[in-house]
Parts: structure tokens; C-alpha cells; sequence
């Protein structure tokens, strides 16, 4: 059995021998396979555009920047993608605007320092957008920006110093002027950084506190310094949480990010805004809850979630044939609460190197969270599908992803 119902509104999705010359696969109308790549779901209506970086791909982007990795646009529904930027240096984190109109990121100028850049996200058919600097960059490691959302123009980001821990600061970009810490008092013994803003509420964000040997997920109210431990409230207090993403979600903030809490492999989480309703997206196959793909099958991981503006999909990064990738896969509810994926995700193929850091530039769309039908549809595979399960099932060793893969891509 590779995925078993987990809620009333989850799809069945099964596989069993057939009488010697196939496998039986039972799954429900919408779902399909992408040209040999993992099956997964579809809902007419609920799609958007990804922002992610992957390795310049472009004739029209020559060298030096032609060799190095730019922001790229991706539409989830056709699987078509555009290469945004061409530029000298190393971006990361692209964060989208809340109006959809600009994309800030930060841009490596050499191994350690970098500022935070933006560019307009509606550029010409064969064109470059031209970037904005916001910070300088010149001493610091200026990363992980994130807009506020009632469109005033501000950027959270993280400020890394050397020789001292990083911290979270404000930059306006509507009218330009010096950046300032968020939080005034701080202390030495701990590192501020992947801040985003609730989507609600601009005095409110959420972060990552790095103190002791281990990485937790913070709530904070900037207006009077209120700071709220949500990997403690969700328990597991030794772990490594890291990259939460928030969104709006059947009417309530969710939690979404990368813990090593279960596996020792970073897997993805969603949680409430207050910690309570712990959640894997994919749920390890030893708690006879197993779902389209099993959370612990060996050296696996998952990364860098982003829910979209609905709240009904979710994009992460996981790795293929020793590549980055762009995954995404529908989120399964238990009325209000969000269980995690019952849904088999997609893949997006990058022809030179795989993607990562992707988040979703898109509008919020009225409608319910996509459902499986009630009635599968039973298909007959030849033999040669034994490839295509084993692929799809098949995991790379473990790495560390974010920073090796960087490291060496800006190495050589």
C-alpha cells in the first residue's frame, strides 16, 4: 500500500499486484502522471506563479552572469517557466510583494557579503528586470527578506555581522531610508533571523531563535516585545525548526516549516499560530497513518515550505537525481485544521540544475480546499510502471541542501 485515506476528504491512492503481469493503481479523477515525473493532483481554479532561483538557462544572459543562478518564474498549472534576472552574483530568498507587483531577494557579491535587492515582477516578454538596491551590503550579510503586509513598502530581513549573532532589521523601500533593528533589545546569546510578517497583523512576525545547540520558531509582537516560543508550546523543545512560512488558512494563521524533530532529517510541519495542532505534511509510515509518500523512508528531507495566498497549496524544495527541486502538492482539512497532504505531489522539472527558495506570487482565490472524488477510477499499469513507483518512492542521500549545494555551486 503507498498512501492510505487520512481523512474523509483525503484521496485513496494504492498499488497492488495484479495476477502476474501489472500493478492495479486506484486513484481518483484529477490526478495523473506529468510525463513520467511523480503523480499528483489538480483542481480547476486553485494554481499560481512561483518565484524560486535556478541556474540561468538563457542565450540572451551572457557571462559572467550567465554562469550563475538567477530568479525564475514558474506556472504551476502548465509547468512553463521564465528566467526573470540576469545578473552577476548569487541570489536567494526571493519574497514577493503583497500586491503581487515587486519581488525583493538578497544578492551575494562575493562569499560573505550581500544586500537586499528588488525588481518589478511584470517585465516584458524577453527582457531582464533591472534591479533595485535597498541596503549596501558593503559590510554585512543582508538575507531572508520578507514584506510587510499592509503594503507600506517595509522589508524585514536578516542582518549577519561578523563576529556577533544576526539579528532582524526594518528597510523601507516606498521611501527609501536607513534600515533599524526590529527589536531594540536583544540578547547577545541568541541569532534572529527568517523573519515574515503574519498576514494579518503588521506589528506581529514570526522568526527563528537560534540559542544552545538547537533552532526554535518564535512569535513576536514588535509593538511590545512579547515573545512567544512556538516549537516549545508545540513540544520537542531540543530540535532544529527553521523556515516557517505563514498564511491564512480556512480562516486562521497556519505555521508551516522544516523540523529534524521526527526523522533527524528535516521534514515538512504546519501548526497553529499558537503551537497547539502539530501536523507533518507527509506522516511517517511506522504510525499506520501513511500518505502518498512516507515522511521517514530513510535519508530523506524536504524544505523551504511556502503556502500559497489561499492556503490550499503548498511549494518545497526536495532533492532529485542529486538536484534541487520544485515540488507542490495540495493541503488535506479536517474541517478547519490542516492534516497535512493527502495528496500526491508534483514535480517541476528544471532542465541545467534543479530550483529552490521558491514562494508563490499569487492572489487569494474564493473557493473550498480541492477534495478528493468520491468515486477512484482504477487504471491497469504495465510492468515497466515498477520504474515510475520506484522513482517515485526513491529518495537521494541526505544533504544539507541550502548551504552545501550554495557553497559549492558559488565555489566553482
Amino acid at each position: 500500500m503507498l498512501c492510505q485515506t487520512l481523512a474523509a476528504r483525503s484521496i485513496t491512492f494504492s498499488i497492488a499486484l495484479a495476477s502476474g503481469f501489472g500493478f492495479l493503481v486506484t486513484y481518483p479523477v484529477g490526478v495523473g502522471f506529468d510525463n513520467a515525473q511523480p503523480a499528483y493532483a489538480q483542481s480547476p481554479g486553485l494554481a499560481g506563479e512561483i518565484i524560486y532561483i535556478a541556474r540561468s538557462n538563457s542565450p540572451t544572459c551572457l557571462p559572467p552572469a550567465g554562469l550563475d543562478k538567477q530568479i525564475w518564474e514558474l506556472d504551476s498549472t502548465s509547468g512553463s517557466k521564465r528566467q526573470l534576472t540576469c545578473e552577476a552574483g548569487d541570489p536567494s530568498h526571493p519574497s514577493t510583494s503583497p500586491d503581487g507587483t515587486q519581488i525583493a531577494y538578497s544578492l551575494y557579491s562575493e562569499p560573505w557579503h550581500s544586500a537586499i535587492y528588488t525588481i518589478q515582477a511584470s517585465i516584458p516578454t524577453g527582457s531582464f528586470a533591472v534591479p533595485t538596491q535597498v541596503t549596501s551590503g558593503s559590510t554585512d550579510r543582508d538575507t531572508e527578506p520578507a514584506w510587510d503586509p499592509d503594503g507600506s513598502g517595509q522589508i524585514v530581513f536578516t542582518r549577519s555581522v561578523a563576529g556577533a549573532p544576526s539579528q532582524l532589521w526594518l528597510v523601507p523601500t516606498s521611501l527609501p531610508g536607513p534600515p533599524s533593528p526590529l527589536f531594540k533589545r536583544v540578547s547577545p546569546l541568541v541569532s534572529d533571523s527568517q523573519a515574515v510578517f503574519s498576514p494579518t497583523n503588521p506589528a506581529q512576525v514570526y522568526f527563528v531563535r537560534s540559542a544552545f545547540g538547537h533552532s526554535h520558531i518564535y512569535r513576536a509582537d514588535t509593538r511590545t516585545l512579547s515573545f512567544f516560543d512556538l516549537s516549545a508550546a508545540a513540544g520537542n523543545e531540543g530540535t532544529f525548526d527553521a523556515q516557517p512560512n505563514v498564511s491564512l488558512v480556512q480562516g486562521h494563521e497556519e505555521v508551516v516549516f522544516e523540523s529534524n524533530r521526527e526523522c533527524g532529517d528535516r521534514q515538512l510541519y504546519s501548526m497553529s499560530s499558537s503551537g497547539s495542532d502539530l501536523s507533518p505534511i507527509y506522516v511517517n509510515a511506522t504510525t499506520g497513518r501513511q500518505i502518498c509518500i512516507p515522511m521517514c523512508p530513510g535519508e530523506t528531507f524536504d524544505l523551504s515550505p511556502s503556502l500559497s495566498a489561499d492556503g490550499n497549496e503548498l511549494a518545497y524544495v526536495d532533492e532529485v537525481d542529486e538536484k534541487l527541486g520544485i515540488f507542490t502538492t495540495f493541503l488535506s482539512f479536517d474541517g478547519a485544521r490542516l492534516v497535512g497532504s493527502g495528496f500526491p505531489p508534483r514535480y517541476f522539472k528544471q532542465a541545467i540544475t534543479g530550483g529552490f527558495d521558491p514562494d508563490w506570487l499569487q492572489s487569494p482565490q474564493a473557493g473550498p480546499p480541492p477534495n478528493a472524488p468520491e468515486s477512484p477510477v482504477a487504471v491497469l499499469l504495465p510492468i515497466a510502471g515498477i520504474a515510475v513507483v520506484a522513482a517515485f518512492l526513491r529518495r537521494a542521500r541526505k544533504l544539507d541542501l541550502r548551504y552545501n549545494l550554495g557553497n559549492e555551486e558559488r565555489q566553482t
